[in-house]
């Protein structure tokens, strides 16, 4: 467990030298990503041994824009304000 906020060095090694191993044996992205987020979930705290630090964790995968389907880059575009989508459209 670690506290946030007398997270030290020695901490963050620890952290993340679990991290590293934690995709060990995972048959999928997804699974080392469920796993990561229990792990920072469950190990950070808030203050010792009471609350957790964290209220939710996300693992997010991102893609170049150029990289996405058509119809992914036209679901990014339509998120985006007139101005800015402007850009990015031909």
């Amino acid at each position: 467990m670690f506290n946030l906020a007398n997270f030290s060095l020695r901490d963050m090694t620890a952290c993340g030298h679990s991290l590293r191993k934690i995709g060990s044996g995972a048959a999928s992205m997804e699974e080392v990503a469920t796993r990561s987020v229990r792990y920072l979930y469950d190990h950070l705290l808030g203050r010792p041994g009471r609350d957790k630090a964290c209220v939710l964790v996300r693992f997010f995968k991102t893609h170049a824009f150029k990289d996405l389907p058509p119809s992914l880059q036209d679901v990014a575009l339509q998120s985006l304000s007139p101005d800015y989508s402007s850009q990015w459209s031909d």
